[in-house]
């Protein structure tokens, strides 16, 4: 499943698991054609960038990979 949403600076949207747990996703700012934005999810979620997960070893790498 998936969704494509669109939202402009300071809107956001809250993805909430089937436990109840809630990750926020947060548009900071947008300039130049990049856009910024802020995820807020429990500890035990792992955040990578897409172009980080090309195998196996880049997802289990998680002390240099996650979190920045």
């Amino acid at each position: 499943m998936g969704l494509v949403v669109g939202r402009k600076p300071g809107e956001g949207f809250v993805v909430i698991s089937p436990t109840g747990e809630e990750i926020k996703i947060h548009v900071v700012k947008r300039e130049d054609g990049l856009l910024r934005i802020n995820i807020d999810a429990p500890k035990e979620y792992q955040i990578l960038r897409s172009e980080l997960i090309g195998g196996t070893d880049a997802a289990k790498n998680t002390k240099t990979n996650t979190r920045r």
